[in-house]
């Protein structure tokens, strides 16, 4: 589960699920997140990719599966909450992104959209089996990539209903909106 620990770092020993860790920022996330001893598990789509990770860093363990799919997103978090007893980070990186102009997008796209970038998100993130009384979720969240900030209040507030910056500090909860 995890690679050859370097130096001390805030995620050693941290039990980790990234999702969207196939590529891009999820991938780096994920082999710096076993490379300092973190355990890890690794989401996305691409199994293959997956396996290419766990070989060449000689950590964590694959779970291939899609976050718009339910049975899915159930598996994923199964796995994760098998293998690490409870996660204390989830690190979620996957977005869509229509590349075309609004009048251009149809329903079905933004259906998509929805399912992957908030849905997804929120039904990874609320899994309350995973996390112990007094637990925070923290996660950092882009506003047009990962819905909107009503729709993100409910997977951002902890257990005991406060709202939680990166770095653990309250935050007020909006009524603005």
């Amino acid at each position: 589960m995890t690679g050859g620990a370097s130096a001390a770092s805030p995620l050693t020993g941290r039990r980790v699920l990234v999702v969207g860790a196939s590529a891009g920022v999820g991938r780096a996330f994920a082999e710096l997140a076993i490379g300092v001893g973190a355990q890890v598990v690794l989401a996305a789509r691409r199994a293959e990719r997956l396996d290419e990770i766990v070989a060449a860093t000689g950590g964590g363990l694959a779970v291939a599966g899609d976050v718009a799919v339910e049975d899915d997103r159930r598996r994923i978090v199964e796995r994760a909450v098998a293998e690490l007893g409870q996660i204390d980070l989830l690190f979620y990186a996957v977005g869509l992104s229509p590349l075309q102009m609004l009048e251009h997008t149809d329903a079905d796209t933004w259906r998509s959209l929805f399912e992957t970038n908030v849905i997804g998100l929120q039904r990874i993130g609320v899994t309350r089996d995973s996390l112990k009384a007094g637990d925070t979720i923290k996660a950092r969240c882009h506003p047009l990539r990962d819905g909107s900030r009503g729709c993100l209040l409910g997977f951002l507030k902890a257990p005991d209903g406060s709202i939680k910056d990166w770095d653990g500090n309250n935050l007020p909860i909006p009524t603005d909106f």
